[in-house]
C-alpha cells in the first residue's frame, strides 16, 4: 500500500510539473489531479497509522460508522489487538463530548478576549442593512 501511495504521488508530481510547464491547465486537470493526490495521501496516512498502532502494545477499539469499510485491512495489520465496538456506540453521543470537552484547560482570559468568531454566514440584521443602504444609493 505503501509503494503504492508513493508511486501515484509521484506520477501526479510529475503530470502536475509537466502540465504547468507547457501551460494548458484546464479546470478538469486541476481537479483530476487534486483527487489523486488526496487518494495518495490518504494511503500514506493510513500506512502511518497502522504503523504506529502497530508499534503500541495495548488493545486498541475501533468504534465509528466507517470502521467497517477497513475493518479486514485493521485486522491483519493489528489481529487480536484490534477490538470493534458495537454498532450502538458508532455514531456520536453528546454526553463523551460533553466529557472529552470537560476535561479541556480553560482558556486564559487574555485568549478569551482576542478570539474572533469566523462567521460562514452574515446575520439577517445585517442583510436587511445592506439591503437599505443599497436602496438609499449608498456604496458599502
Amino acid at each position: 500500500m505503501e509503494k503504492t501511495a508513493y508511486i501515484i504521488l509521484i506520477i501526479v508530481t510529475i503530470a502536475w510539473i509537466i502540465a504547468w510547464i507547457v501551460g494548458m491547465f484546464e479546470n478538469a486537470w486541476l481537479g483530476i489531479i487534486g483527487l489523486v493526490t488526496i487518494v495518495g495521501l490518504g494511503l500514506l496516512f493510513i500506512k502511518a497509522l497502522t504503523d504506529r498502532l502497530a508499534s503500541k502494545e495495548d488493545d486498541i477499539l475501533f468504534i465509528g460508522k466507517d470502521v467497517s469499510i477497513r475493518w479486514e485491512a485493521i485486522q491483519r495489520a493489528l489481529g487480536e489487538r484490534a477490538i470493534r465496538a458495537p454498532f450502538q456506540l458508532d455514531l456520536p453521543r453528546a454526553s463523551v463530548v460533553i466529557e472529552q470537552a470537560a476535561k479541556m484547560p480553560l482558556p486564559t482570559i487574555e485568549e478569551t478576549h482576542h478570539f474572533v468568531p469566523d462567521y460562514k454566514r452574515i446575520t439577517e440584521a445585517e442583510t436587511n442593512w445592506r439591503a437599505e443602504q443599497q436602496q438609499a444609493g449608498k456604496v458599502l
